[in-house]
């Protein structure tokens, strides 16, 4: 068995998780700055490249291992894909503001189950765009990319707990700040894209 193409979906993935990571705390340090939470302010402009970056990562084995790929389809999969990104970041992101607002009285339970929703809307975004460009996947492997989604929120508190960097607390805002989740969606959604394009399609 070759494993060649494994490893250098690997290798990409990984380039892919740190070059994330790195433009992330380039504005988070170089430009909002570290103190506190002076990060918070205003718009965060690095999310909105960042994005394109998980969805190159979910694509990498799919263009490594199919190389029949059209073209015109790949880089509609890819706009697609990172629209459906940041309409999850949006989302993800007020669901975040609210945990934290002190004046909005808003049912944790409540938040808890739209933040569900929300990584079952991105996975079938992703399942439906790769059934429809890339390939023909069966239903049930939105929940793949649905679960990769939610195992980005205990890998990051997991990271900042045991490799809190330049943070002192091991909470979800500092995880947030040093940049785990950005890391961690970039290697799972490369985990996710490599378990949809091993699917064999019968003739």
């Amino acid at each position: 068995m070759d494993m060649r193409p494994t490893i250098r979906i690997f290798l990409i993935v990984l380039l892919l998780s740190v070059s994330a990571l790195v433009l992330w705390l380039l504005e988070i340090t170089q430009i909002k700055g570290w103190h506190g939470l002076n990060w918070l302010n205003g718009v965060l402009l690095s999310p909105y490249i960042i994005a394109c970056i998980p969805v190159f990562s979910f694509l990498t084995p799919f263009l490594i291992r199919k190389q029949t790929l059209s073209i015109k389809k790949t880089i509609l999969a890819a706009v697609l894909l990172y629209g459906s990104s940041i309409l999850c970041f949006e989302i993800g992101k007020q669901i975040s503001y609210l945990i934290y607002c002190r004046f909005c009285f808003f049912n944790p339970w409540i938040l808890l189950l739209i933040a569900f929703f929300t990584f079952l809307l991105c996975g079938f975004l992703y399942w439906l765009i790769t059934n429809m460009l890339l390939q023909k996947t069966k239903w049930y492997k939105l929940f793949i990319i649905g679960l990769t989604a939610i195992l980005v929120i205990p890998v990051s508190l997991a990271s900042i707990h045991f490799f809190p960097g330049l943070g002192t607390q091991d909470g979800w805002v500092d995880a947030v700040k040093m940049g785990h989740p950005v890391f961690w969606i970039t290697i799972l959604f490369g985990a996710s894209g490599f378990i949809l394009s091993r699917q064999k399609i019968k003739a």
